[in-house]
């Protein structure tokens, strides 16, 4: 699951590959000890904040294409 994670954010093929693997592979140890219900109670709303913010984003964008219709 990380290979696939990692494979998004940097080349398969380059060196910084490993570092990044090795890097989500602590990140992802570290959280585990946080525990299940913790760790979703705190994400969970985050991302329902950051969808909201990027929707308001979008609205703006729209409205902005809107204006430069002929």
């Amino acid at each position: 699951m990380l290979y696939a994670f990692t494979a998004r954010f940097v080349k398969r093929e380059s060196q910084k590959f490993n570092l990044f693997v090795t890097v989500f592979v602590f990140a992802g140890f570290g959280a585990s000890f946080i525990g299940f219900i913790t760790l979703v109670s705190t994400v969970y709303p985050l991302t329902g904040y950051l969808g909201f913010i990027h929707s308001l984003f979008l609205d703006n964008e729209d409205k902005k294409r809107e204006a430069y219709r002929f």
